[in-house]
């Protein structure tokens, strides 16, 4: 009976010495992350709005378009001569910035993250030089032209808001020419990208028929492609081209050789118009702004096992197709944009925002959550997209504002 009580009596000491250092673990444990909490591990990558520094940050595919007819782009692409790259510092000053002055400092650390349009003006604004001219590359077949394309202010009568020059088609009836190849047609050799031979590209426009159910009937080079249906409701109600749910019918492969895109006949309702004509190259190609984040690195703990957060803050575009500056012209809101987390063990998860939910007067944070193990020399990777990146088939042109990008360590 003793010989079992100091079994016993050995085995509770056992049990506290293994409590108390389980529990001397834990504190251990805690202050060994404690010094991660509340460490902004990106707190020197923050962008400037008038500088082209960007403090670690890159573009995935920089030489994309050799855009040479334009200022406004800062990076270099082939050579010294050709400007191109998805995104470029706002010069934002703070005097525009909202009335808050806490988002003050947003706006001195802002940057403008922009998907171009390779059509050189898909919103069909008047234009001076020759080659943004609104109907470059259209043009009206069979000849003689038997459709009227005129950019034309909206019709109050049939708009109930203001979005700039349309481009109006009309056919008319001639009864010795077969219908079926009456259209109008649109020279994909006029955008920037000289439309690369076995190159994907994403055909996207916004059109206006008077009959709600009736289509509009497309065709690239001499395949049609696709019948969108309109949604419907009162009569001039805007459509989107591809329809959401086929978007794949709208992306095309260049072909060696003259490339067309078409606008054909309808029978029903040969009466039309067609704006924010867009087109982004799909395939051999991305569009991030990208941001290492080292396993170790001057100034901050090294990274940790754990869940991090990763945000930025977001400004909507002013609506520029409404009343286009010369600077703003062929420039479109960002429809989405995507923010990626990932790591060199793990791809990166997107979090998609509609960018309808950004305001063009005030800061929007948005941010992602993400569980990465972390092992010695391994590192984090930081997306942020002006579109939708769930696939190629959703990627679309657009701008929008970013500022004050920050990562954070929550939680193991």
């Amino acid at each position: 009976m003793k010989n079992k009580l100091i079994i016993l009596q050995v085995l509770l000491l056992i049990s506290i010495s293994l409590k108390i250092g389980f529990f001397s673990c834990a504190l251990s444990e805690s202050a060994d992350i404690s010094h991660l909490r509340g460490v902004n591990f990106i707190l020197h990558n923050k962008f400037s709005s008038i500088s082209e520094d960007l403090a670690g940050w890159s573009f995935d595919n920089t030489r994309v378009y050799n855009i040479v007819d334009s200022d406004y782009f800062y990076y270099i692409g082939v050579n010294s001569n050709e400007r191109g790259g998805p995104a470029h510092p706002t010069g934002i000053r703070c005097d525009v910035c909202p009335p808050d002055p806490d988002q003050c400092h947003l706006c001195e650390n802002a940057l403008r993250l922009e998907i171009f349009n390779l059509v050189r003006n898909g919103g069909f604004e008047p234009a001076l030089d020759p080659l943004e001219a609104p109907l470059l590359g259209w043009r009206a077949l069979p000849t003689p032209a038997i459709a009227k394309i005129l950019p034309q202010d909206p019709d109050p009568d049939h708009f109930t808001s203001t979005t700039g020059q349309l481009l109006l088609y009309e056919f008319q009836p001639i009864t010795d020419v077969e219908p079926l190849y009456w259209r109008i047609e649109f020279d994909l050799g006029t955008v920037r990208d000289t439309f690369i031979p076995r190159i994907n590209y994403m055909i996207r426009l916004s059109f206006y028929k008077y009959a709600p159910t009736s289509v509009m009937p497309v065709m690239f080079n001499n395949e049609i492609r696709a019948v969108p249906q309109s949604a419907g409701g009162l009569p001039w109600t805007k459509t989107r081209f591809p329809d959401p749910v086929q978007p794949v019918m709208a992306e095309v492969t260049a072909a060696t050789g003259p490339n067309t895109f078409s606008i054909l006949h309808d029978h029903n309702n040969p009466e039309g118009y067609i704006d924010d004509f867009r087109i982004i190259r799909s395939s051999n190609i991305d569009y991030n702004l990208r941001l290492i984040v080292p396993f170790s690195e001057a100034g901050r703990p090294n990274l940790h096992s754990g869940r991090y957060r990763f945000s930025a803050y977001f400004k909507a575009e002013a609506n520029n197709d409404v009343n286009p500056h010369p600077s703003n012209k062929n420039r479109f809101r960002s429809s989405n944009v995507s923010l990626g987390l990932g790591s060199s063990g793990r791809a990166p998860i997107y979090r998609i925002t509609d960018a309808s939910d950004l305001s063009s007067t005030s800061w929007t944070r948005i941010s992602i959550e993400q569980f990465f193990h972390i092992r010695d020399g391994e590192h984090l990777i930081l997306l942020i997209a002006p579109t939708d990146k769930t696939h190629h088939h959703t990627w679309d042109i657009g701008s929008v504002l970013i500022a004050l990008p920050e990562l954070y360590f929550i939680s193991e």
